[in-house]
């Protein structure tokens, strides 16, 4: 995947590159491919302007707040209150409470691994909306290219059955020929027409797609450069390796079965009490110090059965990893089957 220019955003919620693929018997053929330029400045251009690049750039950011949102769960909380005793002679009271988090049963923590993954999981989610820009890019790219290149063989073969058509006019009035040689030159040629029609209908569309992708209503692609005489081959096995060991979708549903078994892990602590350490003032009692341990029951045992949704849910998405790697490897194996 051609890496993009990202725009200048803040450290901790700027768009970092995915784990570089780590395979042990690497194919030095797929780094070799030559790139094309032209198709590289179409590429940066669609990712810098597309709607989803910067809709996934949003999510990313908000993932970042998110997690620095957890983490302040750690520090301490303030509540100031004002109190009304007697309406009459209008006595007021105010107290303040400054509360510590000691122990939750893993709440915090789970919490914060949740949110962490989740961001990891946007993080994967924008590399996968540069993904598919790019894939669609190029194939729009080379569909122009190569239906350009069908119009000229086709026009090449119509002005040849054009002139084919004149001489054979010229032997049926000479009577060398036969009326039906000339209508099937006449039919076979109509049919080289509405190839030309359909072919160039089809490069309108994929110069209209590709267009909209770059988001310049004007484009007119460059050729693109030759490709060189002997391609190379490719090792299925090795590809299907690097395209595991990068494949956004695939880190992103790894993310979000992590998110999952925190979210579990949460759950399950919300059944715990939880001990806090705490600071109190008010006109009553002056100041006070001392340590709380809370159990809330809100939800009642409905927090065992949402532990349990938790859990299930954990479930899932871990295998979804699986079955996301299972169609990575097919659409492989097909991709080198089709190249070949």
């Amino acid at each position: 995947m051609l890496a993009p220019p990202v725009a200048a955003e803040t450290a901790n919620t700027a768009p970092r590159a995915l784990p570089s693929p780590s395979v042990k018997s690497a194919d030095r053929s797929i780094d070799a491919v030559r790139i094309d330029d032209n198709l590289y400045a179409l590429v940066v251009a669609a990712v810098s302007s597309h709607p989803s690049i910067a809709a996934a750039r949003a999510n990313l950011r908000a993932s970042g707040a998110d997690l620095r949102a957890a983490k302040w769960q750690r520090f301490p909380s303030f509540s100031i209150e004002g109190l009304m005793l007697d309406q009459k002679n209008n006595s007021r009271q105010a107290s303040a409470v400054v509360d510590q988090p000691i122990w939750t049963g893993g709440r915090i923590s789970s919490s914060i691994t949740r949110a962490s993954a989740l961001g990891q999981a946007a993080l994967a989610a924008y590399w996968e909306a540069v993904l598919e820009i790019e894939l669609n890019v190029a194939q729009n790219y080379r569909e122009y290219d190569r239906l350009t290149r069908r119009i000229e063989s086709l026009n090449d073969s119509l002005t040849q059955h054009r002139r084919l058509v004149q001489t054979m006019q010229r032997r049926v009035a000479q009577e060398v020929s036969p009326l039906s040689d000339l209508e099937l030159v006449r039919s076979r040629t109509a049919q080289v027409e509405q190839q030309v029609t359909m072919t160039t209908a089809q490069r309108r569309t994929a110069l209209q797609k590709l267009r909209e992708l770059v988001g310049d209503p004007g484009l007119v692609p460059t050729p693109p450069a030759k490709l060189d005489a002997s391609l190379p081959d490719f090792d299925p096995d090795t590809l299907i390796e690097r395209a595991l060991a990068f494949d956004p979708s695939r880190h992103k549903l790894i993310s979000e079965a992590k998110a999952a078994r925190a979210e579990a892990a949460a759950s399950r602590a919300s059944i715990l009490p939880q001990l806090s350490g705490q600071y109190s003032y008010n006109e009553s009692y002056g100041h006070r110090v001392g340590l709380v341990l809370k159990a809330q029951s809100d939800g009642g045992l409905s927090r065992f059965a949402s532990a349990s949704a938790a859990k299930a849910r954990q479930q899932s998405a871990e295998l979804k990893v699986a079955s996301v790697e299972r169609d990575l490897r097919d659409r492989i194996v097909s991709d080198v089957a089709e190249y070949d």
